[in-house]
């Protein structure tokens, strides 16, 4: 993690290609408040021992506990629901969830965003701290 610069971002879109990122709730009102209005894909864990067999599977190297990374989700899943475009269901038991997570994407960006003619008042800044990671799977 550390800091992500819309500049960025802007030149990953002018290749027409999605930039992914694993960032705070605060970032994302951030880029909503800047016009940028991001895709937000919530991966919905089943349950702790779901997080665990696919962490075990899809990265072995991690020692994240796999009881504290499901609280943290069902806590942004909580406090933050409003912020997503979509959820998609994690099934520890398939690879379902790539497939619905490529679908949501199209989905999402086929659909008409309103979009004001002038920017915000006030400044937003050309950078996304992503230092704060209590909100993160990662």
């Amino acid at each position: 993690s550390g800091i992500i610069r819309l500049h960025t971002i802007k030149q990953i879109i002018d290749r027409d290609k999605h930039a992914l990122l694993d960032v705070t709730p605060n970032a994302v009102d951030r880029l909503n408040y800047a016009q940028w209005y991001p895709i937000v894909v919530f991966l919905n864990p089943d349950s702790k021992q779901g997080v665990k067999t696919m962490r075990t599977r899809l990265c072995p190297e991690s020692r994240k506990s796999a009881r504290k990374l499901y609280e943290r989700a069902y806590k942004l899943r909580k406090n933050n629901h409003h912020l997503f475009t979509a959820t998609i269901n994690l099934n520890f038991m398939n690879d379902g969830w790539y497939g619905a997570l490529k679908e949501a994407i199209q989905q999402q960006q086929n659909q008409l965003v309103w979009v004001s003619e002038g920017k915000a008042d006030g400044t937003t800044s050309d950078d996304l701290d992503l230092h704060d990671d209590r909100l993160s799977y990662l």
